[in-house]
């Protein structure tokens, strides 16, 4: 962002800071050692991160007002009140921060070797009121104590101990085992994220003794790079953990197998031990490998469907009966879709069988997309999506668009890609709605931020176009332009500023008032 930005948004926000407020006002601040912003999320967090959209970190909170990586939502899921957590890599705090509020009378260690984002970090606990459930540990973990040099860039999330680069800075190394007996003996750990950026395998080899007594919940990188970290994998199967991955559409834990499953868009796994299997498969939130195996479906509940069709806004009876074999499985499976979803009394095993017999029910017809209707197509898309398949539900969702007009007519209920999409406002017929939550589906789960793609404000501004556009296409629009330093048109946007769209309103109208004063 150019000084011209800078000042224009200084200049904007000095005018609206008599009506903002702490949650959600975007102030600048100075730290120790950058200049930040405090960010407001859809969590009731605010973050403090650098002003620069060169920062991972503050361009995902702009664009999307939470992290990106779906284990997010599985945090409010594990974390009881009065658990211990542990976050190792903390950087911004994003994780920390979700996990302290979550256990609420528990208390989270988060290590963060390096001083820029420790700094912001140290800010945002205490601007969360949580400085008495969280300790900032100034110190990486590895096998032993000692010093390290860790390559340090604006990109603080890839900071790391075996990163190249000429920027360098020297941080503190210890084992886990020996903080841990010097400020934690006795107290039981029950959830652990690790993200060391390469390093994960020397984090365990200084935390036997902890692994050895201990068993907590591991949220683990599936990869290094691009590259899947198979040697951390087949440690965590020594050490006796079941490999899982979270799907936040059933908010469950479903069993991963590395050389079957799809990889492209997996970030993350989650380790857990039999112990731990049963108690979380006892609570509803994990599918264990024999339980996947030996489930028969259930029948699924008929009233399920007329309730999935009035969370759509569709009527059943305003619909046409199926006259094709397709669109009774389209029907059957739909149905299997929304018990998975709705029916109360499920074991989680039975809702993923549920998911998976819908599947096979669209199967004869999930060819070529021109074989596949609309509604049976979309559904399709969101099944592919739950069970973690995300590179197909995208390709899949892309055919449709190109296969289906805008304008095309439903004549069977709909399912939008995500589960959340049922409570999108819809001002449009369902068939329209249908495609621009389609649209924005393939815009936006293509990669995991915009930030991985080579900015084009003109993908933004075409599905703009749609009157049920969301808040988010239009903070990516203003985002494609301001990494480019390009003047952005913004009358057709509609819902940035207005607080019920945003956790920021106070930043985007300073964004907005920016962009008028440069285009005058």
């Amino acid at each position: 962002m150019t000084v011209e930005h800078q000042t224009a948004i200084a200049a904007a926000e000095a005018a609206a800071a008599a009506v903002a407020t702490v949650a959600t006002v975007a102030t600048v601040a100075t730290c120790e050692t950058c200049e930040t912003w405090a960010l407001a999320t859809t969590r009731g967090l605010v973050f403090h991160v650098p002003a620069s959209m060169a920062s991972l970190t503050t361009y995902v909170l702009l664009e999307q007002e939470h992290w990106f990586e779906p284990e997010m939502s599985m945090l409010p899921q594990l974390l009881q009140p009065g658990l211990h957590a542990l976050d190792i890599g903390a950087n911004h705090g994003l994780y920390a921060l979700e996990m302290a509020r979550c256990t609420q009378t528990g208390h989270v260690w988060a290590f963060e070797p390096t001083a820029a984002p420790r700094s912001s970090l140290l800010r945002s606990v205490q601007d969360n009121g949580l400085g008495d459930r969280v300790t900032v540990v100034a110190a990486g973990l590895a096998e032993c104590a000692g010093q390290a040099s860790f390559a340090v860039s604006d990109n603080s999330e890839l900071n790391s101990r075996s990163g190249g680069g000429a920027r360098r800075e020297t941080v503190q190394l210890l084992a886990l085992d020996d903080y841990l007996d010097a400020h934690a003996a006795g107290v039981q750990i029950a959830f652990v994220k690790l993200d060391a950026e390469g390093g994960e395998l020397q984090v365990l080899a200084g935390a036997q003794r902890f692994f050895d007594s201990q068993s907590p919940v591991v949220l683990f990188e599936l990869k290094h790079g691009a590259a899947i970290n198979t040697a951390l994998i087949e440690r965590w199967q020594v050490l006796g953990y079941g490999m899982f991955r979270w799907s936040a559409e059933l908010n469950l834990l479903l069993p991963f197998d590395v050389a079957g499953d799809e990889t492209d868009f997996a970030l993350n796994l989650v380790a857990v031990r039999p112990p731990q299997q049963a108690e979380l498969a006892e609570r509803g939130l994990l599918v264990t490998p024999a339980e996947l195996q030996a489930v028969v479906p259930p029948h699924p509940d008929p009233q399920t469907l007329a309730a999935w069709c009035a969370l759509t806004r569709q009527s059943l009876d305003k619909l046409r009966l199926p006259v094709s074999e397709a669109d009774t499985a389209c029907l059957r499976a739909l149905n299997a879709v929304a018990s998975a979803h709705l029916q109360v009394g499920l074991r989680p095993a039975e809702r993923v069988a549920l998911v998976v017999a819908a599947q096979v029910l669209l199967t004869p017809w999930s060819g070529p997309a021109a074989s596949l209707g609309l509604e049976a197509g979309a559904l399709l898309v969101h099944i592919l999506h739950a069970l973690g398949r995300q590179h197909a539900a995208v390709k899949l969702a892309a055919q449709l668009l190109n296969r289906w007009p805008a304008n095309t007519a439903l004549t069977l209920p709909v399912a939008p890609p995500q589960l959340h999409e049922l409570e999108r406002p819809r001002s449009t017929s369902p068939g329209s709605w249908l495609h621009q939550v389609l649209g924005e589906f393939v815009a936006t789960k293509s990669t995991l931020s915009s930030y991985f793609a080579p900015p084009c404000p003109e993908r933004w501004a075409q599905l703009m176009g749609h009157p049920d556009h969301s808040a988010e296409i239009e903070r990516r629009y203003m985002l494609s332009h301001m990494v480019q330093d390009r003047r952005v048109a913004v009358d057709g946007l509609r819902w940035l500023p207005l607080p019920e769209h945003t956790c920021n309103p106070s930043l985007w109208t300073a964004l907005l008032q920016a962009a008028r004063a440069m285009a005058a």
